[in-house]
């Protein structure tokens, strides 16, 4: 997929905004003149939310505006119509979410996700989740359903009853089966290529391990569940755990460092979309250039310049390169 275009309307500091995208493309500009604005866009069409989760509608609507209109030009003409609720309209027609996010799948590191090191496991695991989710669209459907038999199994478990409760069980415990072997594989793939990135960017092997630290099913704990009335394990209580040769990348107290191996897992997952999926998503970074050194920089814009995906990538300041074209919306 290849973004050709993109028009704001009304649209966070946008009134009246297009731009014109090529295979690889910087977007310069100074702070707060919406480098990061248009890479929400790109994101809200891809991902049907907000980049931040506290953000509501109206916080888009540039001077409160009635409407806001996002209009992502791939194949198609994908537009995203912003009001009090979200409606979306693709190539004139009313359509699903799932039919919006499959037409702007795209693969993005933001500027922010370094929270993962220190969050809740929840923040975590919407992490991996939407890495699975972006190559495996049926996993939003397992995630969905498996919400759905969770709310059931909690509410018998409330009421203190155990009429069919063995029946949400069986229920439970399948589909968390599903999503748990869908997660152990995505792992045991996106590991194999964080190593041959790490290669690439850091010039040295690295060992890296990604524990998915899950919480199962025993009988025994049926009793408790019961007193408190709540699920005591299953996918929504699930824990990553991250180790570069063999230390815990969560304790890691540089920001360069911690930027560096998101990025790195991010381009390793954009090899795997590539190599075992075929998929050829875009890629979206968000200021590239902050906390780390400028030999990985170079070395990230290399491999950047010479894989097939199409790359959006905002700065601060002017990367000369051959290989970029450049749009300075100082100048907008």
């Amino acid at each position: 997929m290849i973004i050709n275009k993109i028009i704001l309307k009304n649209f966070r500091c946008f009134e009246n905004f297009s731009i014109n995208l090529n295979s690889k493309n910087i977007i310069i500009g100074d702070n707060g003149k919406g480098k990061t604005s248009i890479i929400e866009s790109i994101y809200l069409c891809s991902n049907y939310r907000t980049i931040n989760s506290k953000t509501k509608n109206i916080d888009l609507l540039k001077n409160k505006k009635i409407k806001a209109i996002i209009q992502i030009d791939t194949e198609n003409k994908n537009i995203l119509e912003i009001n009090s609720n979200k409606s979306i309209i693709i190539n004139g027609f009313k359509s699903q979410v799932i039919d919006l996010v499959n037409s702007v799948k795209c693969v993005f590191y933001l500027e922010n996700e370094s929270y993962i090191f220190f969050s809740k496991p929840t923040l975590r695991r919407k992490f991996f989740d939407q890495l699975i989710f972006n190559i495996d669209s049926n996993y939003l459907y397992l995630l969905n359903n498996y919400f759905r038999i969770l709310k059931n199994r909690n509410s018998i478990l409330k009421s203190k009853s155990n009429d069919c409760l063995d029946i949400w069980t069986d229920y439970f415990v399948d589909i968390n089966n599903k999503i748990s072997n869908k997660k152990n594989n995505y792992i045991t793939e996106l590991e194999i290529y964080i190593k041959y990135i790490s290669k690439i960017v850091l010039g040295k092997d690295i060992n890296i391990k990604i524990e998915v630290k899950n919480k199962l099913y025993k009988r025994e704990i049926l009793i408790k569940e019961l007193n408190i009335g709540s699920t005591l394990f299953g996918h929504h209580l699930t824990d990553y755990d991250i180790y570069i040769d063999g230390n815990n990348i969560f304790n890691l107290s540089s920001n360069g460092q911690k930027k560096l191996y998101l990025i790195i897992i991010k381009l390793a997952h954009l090899e795997l979309s590539n190599s075992k999926y075929q998929l050829t998503q875009p890629i979206v970074i968000d200021d590239l250039s902050s906390d780390l050194d400028k030999n990985i920089i170079n070395k990230i814009y290399s491999y950047l310049s010479n894989i097939k995906n199409q790359v959006l990538i905002t700065n601060i300041e002017n990367i000369h390169s051959d290989t970029f074209s450049v749009t300075n919306i100082n100048k907008n």
